[in-house]
């Protein structure tokens, strides 16, 4: 069988769709929050043993190791708060498949709000108005994205949820999630239908023999489904 390369098909992009993110079911979010939460309060902890090890104060460690704990579980749920407060509901997010690149965009009406909050608590001067400008920031500068093709080192993907992670060669750069599965109702008396689905994209440094699909084995998953009907 000879291979043929398989070309991005322009035409069909960009391609677009609208999701609410949620942030209960999200776990690379609140892996995020964590290891914020914990490289900032890590500078206190340092700071803290240090000074018992030059102060040769070596009976007062778990004491300052209990105030680093302490310090991190409040800023933690400072910032569980703040994102449940503007995000309870959901992190609207649209998504624009473009030729050679991704964009993902927070659509949050609650975000000059979040950004009200940060200033508001900044200005504070208080340990607790720290960690709300942190999270506010946090926030904006996930607002609007874009990563190029060619910057993704390795994806991850998690059909459960429905979700595909981009990284480059040491951290996710984008969480995608991907929208519901399509259904269709088939005329009164019939038992299929037909349904119309976009062309993939592809792109490879090393060029791509072929595009197939599991349906009927060509690049185009365009045709007529049948209805499944259980009893």
């Amino acid at each position: 069988m000879k291979n043929e390369k398989s070309e991005p098909h322009s035409h069909t992009l960009p391609l677009e769709w609208d999701i609410n993110i949620s942030i209960l079911k999200n776990p690379l979010l609140w892996f995020q929050i964590f290891m914020v939460v914990l490289l900032s309060s890590s500078y206190l902890l340092l700071l803290l043993v240090g000074l018992n090890l030059y102060e040769n104060h070596w009976e007062d460690i778990p004491s300052s190791v209990l105030v680093f704990v302490s310090i991190g579980g409040s800023f933690f749920l400072a910032f569980s708060l703040i994102a449940f407060l503007f995000y309870g509901r959901g992190i609207p997010t649209k998504y624009v498949l473009r030729d050679g690149y991704i964009e993902q965009h927070t659509l949050s009406k609650g975000k000059k709000a979040v950004g009200l909050l940060g200033l508001f608590a900044l200005l504070s001067g208080k340990n607790a108005g720290y960690t709300a400008a942190g999270a506010s920031l946090l926030a904006h500068s996930r607002e609007q994205i874009a990563v190029e093709w060619k910057d993704v080192f390795e994806l991850q993907v998690f059909p459960n949820r429905k979700e595909i992670q981009l990284h480059n060669e040491w951290r996710t750069v984008m969480q995608i999630i991907c929208p519901d599965d399509v259904s269709l109702s088939a005329d009164w008396g019939a038992c299929d239908a037909y349904v119309t689905v976009g062309l993939s994209m592809t792109e490879d440094n090393c060029a791509v023999d072929s595009v197939w699909n599991d349906f009927n084995g060509t690049a185009d998953a365009s045709g007529l489904y049948r209805k499944f009907v259980g009893f």
